[in-house]
């Protein structure tokens, strides 16, 4: 894969060079374009030309000439059906690697997951829920459960988990950072209630790179006694 940048052929208000008010957009139909490869000193200078209008385009005026580009067509037409060919295989080895990172990646995530055996033994019986808010707009979710010592750490909303910030035997306290989580390009600290003075992390149910689903389980704590 062959990545790059070039200067942009559009301007919103058509006042740079090359550009009109009523044509925003710089190539038109037929037009052959060629790129110049440059440094990365030279690509920001040339940047900055163009954001302050300076940047000035070279041009090449030409006829089309439709019964020579036909010869072309049918002269290259061999060597654009090799060309297709490779592309294809190589196509079809991308797809293929990109299975086996799929599948590799779905199994390094199972052996990862928390059982949910061990959890379900941590979190038997039915008890009230409780909605404790550690952000002004963003409410965090405690669960007492049959054990009242401990306490479940939820996700607030849908979301990536970027960091976490505890392991499991840590000793945290209230307002302590448990998970930093991501959604539309916003931060979520995912902290310990004001409620809980102290606790320690019993376990760790997610990690960086998982997905999450509002109420989802982060963290189980033990509050101290």
């Amino acid at each position: 894969m062959m990545l790059g940048q070039t200067i942009p052929c559009f301007d919103t208000y058509g006042f740079k060079t090359g550009f009109e008010p009523e044509r925003p957009w710089l190539f038109q139909d037929f037009d052959l374009i060629q790129f110049e490869q440059v440094s990365e000193q030279e690509m920001d200078t040339l940047l900055l030309k163009f954001k302050s209008g300076l940047y000035e385009w070279q041009w090449e005026h030409a006829e089309f000439d439709m019964a020579e580009h036909n010869r072309m067509l049918e002269e290259t037409a061999s060597d654009l059906k090799q060309i297709r060919a490779r592309q294809a295989e190589v196509q079809e080895k991308m797809m293929a690697l990109e299975k086996e990172s799929l599948a590799k990646w779905r199994e390094e995530k199972a052996k990862g997951k928390v059982d949910e055996g061990t959890v379900d033994q941590l979190l038997t019986g039915e008890s009230p829920v409780t909605t404790v808010r550690f952000h002004p707009y963003v409410p965090i979710l405690m669960m007492s459960i049959t054990d009242p010592a401990i306490t479940v750490i939820e996700a607030p909303t849908a979301s990536n988990v970027w960091k976490v910030q505890v392991s499991e035997g840590d000793e945290i306290s209230a307002k302590q950072t448990v998970s930093i989580l991501e959604a539309m390009k916003l931060e979520i600290n995912v902290d310990v209630p004001d409620s809980v003075k102290t606790a320690r992390v019993e376990k760790v149910l997610v990690k960086p790179g998982d997905v999450v689903k509002a109420g989802d389980r982060i963290a189980l704590l033990r509050l101290s006694s």
